[in-house]
C-alpha cells in the first residue's frame, strides 16, 4: 500500500466535461492498494494520514498538474 500526500488550495476531477468531485484548501492522497494489502494495514496507513502534523518544507512553491488519464504509475526501484 501506498499513499502520496499533496497540500493543495484545490483539486478536481472531471469526467466527460463534468466535474464529479472536488476539494477545497486540504491534502490530496493519491492512493495505491494491492492485492496483498489487508485491512490493518489500511487502519495504519489512514491512522498516521489523520494525526500528520504541517511542517515548513522549504520555500512556498505553486505547482500546477493535470493528469490527463486515469493511470498513474509508481516505480519501485526496489523491484526493478
Amino acid at each position: 500500500m501506498r499513499a502520496v500526500l499533496q497540500r493543495v488550495t484545490h483539486a478536481s476531477v472531471t469526467v466527460d466535461g463534468q466535474i464529479v468531485g472536488e476539494i477545497g484548501h486540504g491534502l490530496l492522497i493519491l492512493l495505491g492498494i494491492g492485492h496483498g494489502d489487508s485491512e490493518a494495514q489500511v487502519k495504519t496507513l489512514s491512522e498516521k494520514i489523520v494525526h500528520l502534523e504541517g511542517g515548513i518544507f522549504g520555500a512556498y512553491m505553486q505547482v500546477e498538474l493535470l493528469n490527463d488519464g486515469p493511470v498513474t504509475l509508481w516505480l519501485d526501484s526496489e523491484q526493478l
